[in-house]
């Protein structure tokens, strides 16, 4: 393989990285809500709660849900990943913890951490952020180390968007894939141009 063929590879390999980390892009900008407006919340009919980002050592054991006084309702567990989902019917998760209003937890090796920071035993540090979205959407990010960490917020990224019934879309093939097709297409073409020479 040529020096030419070399550093043509490595620049188109730099290209797609490039491209592929920008898939991570939030769909959320601007402040969060003050901490004394994200503590409770309430909700009624079904929402989707999906996992929009993990970036923590802890997201094999991180579970997220919801609690009211000492009762806690669990929606998504360490198991699950980016972009697994659950419909919650808030409705019917009043019933089950005995309130039609609710907070947000993380639980982790840590700790349990509250969206009523108040209630966190670590100095009462703010431990989730909430962002508004469009309407019917909101954004939660949390920081699922003690005191704090290192105060990123993005351990554990949940948005909760109203449900709206739909068929299955398309698949849309994941950044990954495309870059291990691209790698193929040019491992093709330089075995052909070698074939030919």
């Amino acid at each position: 393989m040529g020096k030419r063929s070399v550093r043509l590879f490595f620049l188109l390999a730099a290209i797609l990285l490039v491209w592929v980390g920008q898939a991570v892009a939030l769909p959320f900008n601007g402040s969060p809500l003050a901490d004394a407006n994200d503590s409770y919340w309430e909700l009624e009919g079904k929402y989707t709660a999906t996992i929009l980002m993990e970036n923590a050592n802890y997201r094999d054991r991180n579970s997220f849900g919801l609690y009211y006084g000492s009762t806690t309702y669990e929606l998504l567990t360490g198991a699950q990943g980016v972009n697994d989902s659950v419909v919650v019917d808030f409705t019917d998760q009043a019933g089950k913890l005995g309130s039609s209003s609710f907070g947000f937890y993380l639980k982790s090796p840590d700790g349990w951490f509250y969206s009523d920071s108040s209630l966190n035993r670590d100095n009462k540090t703010d431990h989730m952020l909430a962002y508004l979205g469009n309407e019917g959407e909101f954004f939660l990010a949390f920081e699922d180390l003690r005191n704090g960490g290192d105060f990123d917020y993005d351990d554990l990224v949940i948005a909760i968007r109203k449900y709206i019934p739909s068929t299955a879309p398309a698949p849309v093939p994941e950044p990954g894939t495309l870059l291990l097709l691209g790698s193929g297409l040019l491992g093709l073409a330089y075995r052909r141009k070698n074939r030919s020479a």
